[in-house]
């Protein structure tokens, strides 16, 4: 009798543990996502409502100035500094009436080569640029023979990924001992164990998958790249493919042990 009163009091002490977890970190993530929209919010508003508005990350703005002197269609083409010996790619097509006012946004996290050309011929050859920094504005002066990047405006973006992975940090400390209380609980009541350095490991390949897809807080290793090489970003995927290969195993176990059919397992 008093064994049964222990385990009712055990499951029920479990059940508010885990309750408090969740609601924890629930609120620790509505904190987080909070101070990370304020914090891009308030340092990209522009204070001119007709200024360029940075609104995502690794994006820069690129007007293009073409001179008076040029009278006809101008096609910009690019490529990725990294990619060797690729086609370039059409960027910006400009007519005689946008080209005062044309400009385009643009991935800022790699180097360029630039090639700009008209109807007419090409007015000056492949240039790179390799400075293009994250929610900056630059111009492209076109002249005949003779084209250059110049920088406007610099962003001024504070280092949000450190003060967010700061909450995390503090966040983990007290999960830490509120998870070590359940596992305690837990143990004393027999209740079924999870391999903990796969839960572990899962938990790491979610966290970097869910940073890389978000900007990788500007690391270029921790982003894929666009041609050749490889990045720990390239893991992600086969991190899952081997984690679902190495649970396949126990999960068909744990399932002919509750005397189902092979055929539905």
């Amino acid at each position: 009798m008093c064994n049964v009163q222990r385990a009712t009091i055990g499951d029920l002490l479990v059940g508010h543990l885990r309750k408090l977890v969740l609601l924890r970190k629930s609120f620790m993530l509505f904190i987080q996502i909070t101070v990370l929209f304020l914090l891009f919010k308030c340092q990209n508003e522009p204070t001119d409502k007709t200024e360029w508005k940075c609104t995502d990350m690794d994006t820069a703005l690129l007007k293009f100035k073409v001179a008076d002197q040029i009278k006809e269609y101008v096609e910009i083409f690019y490529q990725y500094s990294i990619c060797n010996k690729c086609d370039l790619i059409l960027l910006k097509k400009i007519d005689i009436i946008e080209k005062s006012n044309a400009s385009i946004t643009i991935d800022s996290y790699y180097s360029y080569i630039f090639n700009v050309s008209s109807t007419l011929g090409k007015i000056c050859g492949a240039f790179e640029y390799e400075k293009f920094g994250e929610c900056g504005i630059y111009s492209m002066n076109i002249e005949k023979n003779d084209c250059s990047i110049n920088l406007e405006k610099n962003s001024k973006r504070p280092n949000v990924w450190a003060i967010l992975g700061g909450i995390l940090v503090v966040s983990n400390f007290e999960e830490i001992s509120l998870d070590q209380r359940l596992n305690q609980v837990q143990t004393e009541n027999n209740k079924k164990q999870r391999i903990r350095s796969l839960d572990t490991f899962r938990g790491m390949s979610l966290f970097l998958m869910i940073f890389v897809n978000y900007g990788s807080g500007g690391y270029k290793f921790m982003q894929h790249v666009p041609w050749h090489g490889i990045t720990i970003a390239d893991f992600v995927f086969p991190w899952f493919l081997w984690i679902m290969g190495f649970t396949m195993p126990m999960n068909i176990s744990s399932q002919m042990k509750k005397n189902k059919k092979a055929c539905v397992v």
